[in-house]
């Protein structure tokens, strides 16, 4: 907050102070605080994001903190339910960036173990054979060499590099889908950080918007690749549905594509997704996902 708003860690205290006080706004609106300062009197609007999925969420620190292809990388390996562990010095920073990259899966939920910040002396849990997304302090790096870390990436956020990796991360997901993900994260980042384009994407110095922007990218995806499904949630006598999975597949016209979702379908992800569906008493969402 004093980073955002360039103001006193003292005026950060009299803010909160404010706010709290305050009713708390309804998804999208603002609480409008005038709170004096040294100089007289400041006011401040904080707004609550429309998302309420993304209220505790700050993509920022991902993408500050790992370049394009690594961020999908990332996503990747998400999606493969793989070992993720990231490493920093910054307690702000893994706790942030744990945080985000399990929100980069909506609408899907990450079913496994989830540390943000995990004690030194429990680095030998890494070892465990179920995927996991953990966090721990850069002192551990040496000590995860010496582990055996099967199917894992580690990721070095201050360096911002892979320290170890499976091999193909950059291979998981389609070819064509990869460059549609990396075109459009260079498009949302290049309009908050470049001078040239400030007059043009004004709407994205908002760390909502941007927030929403970044999310928005992965839906997208999501939308490409699974959007069909609510075409084979096959109605049963009795009221329920139950998931066509190989009328599914086979609906996907790409190769490429549809060999991705034979592995990606066997995930605890997509499957508690589905049995969710199936089980709802409400009736299927209409439109995509």
């Amino acid at each position: 907050m004093e980073e955002r708003r360039k103001i006193t860690p003292v005026h950060v205290d009299v803010l909160l102070k404010a706010a709290i006080a305050r009713k708390f706004p309804s998804p999208g609106m603002a609480v409008e605080l005038r709170v004096p300062t040294y100089t007289g009197t400041e006011e401040h609007s904080l707004r609550r994001p429309l998302d309420s999925r993304l209220e505790q969420v700050d993509f920022d620190f991902l993408s500050s903190n790992l370049d394009n292809h690594m961020f999908i990388q990332l996503f990747a390996s998400l999606l493969m339910e793989r070992r993720i562990i990231m490493c920093s010095n910054n307690l702000e920073i893994l706790s942030q960036c744990s945080q985000a990259a399990a929100a980069l899966l909506y609408p899907f939920s990450w079913q496994h173990v989830y540390i943000p910040i995990l004690p030194e002396k429990l680095i030998d849990m890494v070892c465990s054979p179920t995927p996991y997304i953990v966090g721990m302090l850069s002192i551990g790096i040496p000590k995860l060499d010496e582990l055996p870390l099967d199917e894992a990436l580690v990721i070095d956020l201050d360096a911002r590099d892979f320290h170890y990796v499976v091999g193909d991360e950059s291979s998981i997901i389609p070819k064509k889908l990869y460059q549609a993900l990396l075109r459009a994260l260079t498009i949302v980042k290049s309009s908050t950080c470049s001078q040239e384009n400030l007059d043009s994407f004004d709407a994205l110095e908002d760390p909502e918007t941007v927030n929403a922007a970044i999310s928005e990218v992965f839906i997208r995806f999501f939308v490409e690749t699974c959007g069909h499904y609510l075409n084979y949630m096959v109605h049963k006598p009795d009221g329920s549905y139950k998931f066509d999975r190989e009328g599914f597949l086979k609906a996907m016209p790409s190769k490429s594509i549809r060999k991705f979702l034979e592995v990606f379908t066997e995930s605890q992800m997509f499957s508690l997704f589905i049995q969710e569906k199936e089980m709802s008493d409400e009736g299927l969402p209409q439109g995509n996902l």
